[in-house]
């Protein structure tokens, strides 16, 4: 059986961070585990992008209480979620998606825990990043801007079939964690209803497990030449 996935808590500085990044986050996210906690924090979550994101991506919307209007009322708000996750030690790391500094003591505070931390916001701050174990620079997920004269038709998010890859491979898994190939892809369609190769650009499974880079891929030989595939 394949060896689980992480479980992380995403906690998201909706004063910080745009709703327009939260899909592209999430595709990003899934290549360092299972976001199982997934919680956006902020004054401005009433809006029309951030209530289409928390549906897209059934984020839960951290606390606002009336004692809580200041200017620093979301920065505590997600500190004291962030904490009680911890208590509870329901997942194995945290993604602290915001570029403010503030945040560098929860970050310590995270990690001496023995929890990993990653952070992701439009900015790297030294003091945050040195104070993760990883910091994922929001321009580097979000797409240029195209120019005004030209369409842009949208792509399928790889999240939703990464986790379905990942579900088939558990189901098909041997001891060392490898899986067939082919026994993965027969399993896609009931993992995700309506998959299709071509909606992602991409002429075979193989190619799509590659492109999603968080599975090894090999051959084996086993009376004929067969392709596996493992999680990372």
């Amino acid at each position: 059986m394949a060896a689980r996935n992480p479980r992380l808590a995403v906690l998201i500085d909706g004063d910080n961070v745009s709703a327009d990044a939260v899909d592209r986050l999430f595709e990003a996210l899934a290549a360092l585990g299972d976001a199982t906690v997934r919680t956006v924090y902020g004054s401005q979550l009433s809006s029309r992008k951030w209530t289409e994101a928390a549906d897209r991506h059934a984020l839960s919307l951290g606390r606002r209480i009336p004692q809580a209007t200041g200017s620093n009322a979301t920065d505590i708000e997600m500190v004291i979620g962030a904490m009680d996750i911890l208590a509870q030690d329901i997942v194995d790391g945290f993604c602290l998606v915001s570029s403010d500094a503030d945040f560098t003591p929860l970050a310590i505070r995270l990690r001496e825990a023995g929890k990993t931390v990653y952070g992701c916001g439009p900015k790297a701050p030294e003091r945050l990043r040195n104070a993760c174990h990883g910091f994922i620079a929001m321009q580097e997920i979000m797409p240029p801007a195209p120019p005004a004269n030209v369409v842009v038709f949208p792509q399928l998010r790889l999240e939703p079939v990464i986790q379905a890859i990942r579900r088939a491979i558990d189901k098909h898994a041997a001891k060392n964690g490898w899986a067939n190939l082919s026994a993965v892809g027969n399993e896609l369609p009931q993992e995700l209803p309506g998959f299709k190769l071509k909606d992602y650009r991409t002429a075979s499974l193989k190619k799509l497990a590659q492109k999603a880079g968080c599975f090894d891929i090999r051959e084996a030989t086993q009376g004929r030449k067969t392709t596996c595939v493992r999680i990372k």
